[in-house]
């Protein structure tokens, strides 16, 4: 459990080594601005992989970006050769990141999120994983 907890909380450390210009853009990115963005899980893992006990956590921090049908970055990797913590990682993240303020945009509702996952479910995300997740926010409303 503590690998699941040290990697959320590293999972985009690698953007420290992103220049802010791309970090902060308004707009959206170029395909070149993109192709710097997606080395940060490879840069987190550099970070980490040399921190005595946290080799695991750098190999789940690499593979947080990766999709279960195998569309994700930065290996290509899919279904269970994802570790579990990562594609927990992942759903969350994205909800994260839809209900957050950002610079290039404002936040959506908890609601939307919860549709976007959803819709990821057996594509992008564990459906499994998305279950677990939306069913939080059931539990919530009980």
């Amino acid at each position: 459990m503590w690998r699941l907890s040290e990697a959320a909380f590293f999972h985009d450390i690698g953007k420290l080594c992103i220049p802010s210009a791309i970090l902060q853009k308004p707009g959206p990115l170029t395909a070149a601005e993109r192709a710097i963005m997606d080395t940060h899980p490879e840069l987190g893992q550099r970070l980490l992989e040399h921190v005595a006990g946290y080799e695991e956590v750098a190999r789940i921090v690499r593979a947080c970006h990766e999709n279960l049908d195998g569309t994700g970055y930065p290996d290509g990797l899919r279904g269970d050769d994802i570790p579990l913590e990562a594609r927990i990682i992942s759903a969350v993240d994205t909800f994260d990141a839809i209900t957050a303020r950002r610079a290039y945009k404002g936040p959506s509702s908890e609601s939307d999120a919860r549709m976007i996952v959803a819709a990821g479910a057996g594509t992008r995300f564990d459906p499994q994983v998305v279950a677990a997740f939306l069913g939080v926010f059931v539990q919530e409303l009980v």
